[in-house]
């Protein structure tokens, strides 16, 4: 979604629901607003990410190699 933060401002609670919103500045970094849910859920997703990377690394090389285990779900 891209918009003129003057034409929505005051008014921005409605598209910032399930979507960011990008703000482009002239000639600086842009910025990405979004809810704190949708914050809450990168950051707790970035933390798993960090803490298993090893595993789900060696896990991506493990089936990579062929070595991978097919197994049926338990219902």
């Amino acid at each position: 979604m891209c918009l003129r933060i003057q034409q929505r401002r005051g008014s921005l609670g409605p598209i910032l629901v399930n979507d960011a919103l990008i703000i482009t500045r002239n000639g600086e970094q842009s910025l990405v607003m979004l809810s704190l849910d949708d914050y809450k859920a990168l950051e707790g997703t970035a933390c798993l990410l960090r803490t298993h990377a090893g595993y789900l690394l060696a896990a991506a090389a493990q089936l990579n190699a062929g070595n991978g285990v097919e197994r049926s779900i338990a219902q």
